[in-house]
């Protein structure tokens, strides 16, 4: 894979990634315009990588919130192990828990997951 398309494919991670739109699914179409399809030309590690960049450039764009539901993580547990409730309750903290509720949906498919699996096969 030369420098232009890695650049290229890059890019198109970066674009992509922060649209309602499926970054994956534009590598992929990319790979194939560009007629670099084939896990021989793109290897799967380079992908991981397009994900990890991103993944970077969130943690930098966003450290601030991060760092301060971090605290609040455990300024949460301080208050709750002395019976204490804050008033009124730190946004990082609510969003804390809103991430909690939303995750908990997850946590009912889990018995599922074999089933889904092999409806992908």
């Amino acid at each position: 894979m030369s420098v232009l398309t890695a650049v290229v494919l890059g890019l198109v991670q970066g674009i992509a990634e922060f649209l309602p739109i499926s970054s994956s699914g534009h590598l992929a179409i990319a790979e194939h315009l560009l007629s670099i399809q084939g896990a021989s030309n793109v290897p799967d590690f380079f992908d991981v990588l397009l994900h990890l960049g991103t993944l970077v450039a969130v943690f930098a764009a966003y450290w601030d919130d991060i760092r301060d539901m971090i605290v609040e993580f455990f300024a949460g547990i301080g208050d709750l192990a002395h019976h204490r409730t804050p008033n009124p309750v730190p946004p990082a903290r609510r969003l804390i828990l809103l991430i909690i509720v939303g995750t908990l949906p997850l946590f009912v498919m889990v018995p599922f997951r074999r089933f889904f699996t092999e409806l992908s096969d």
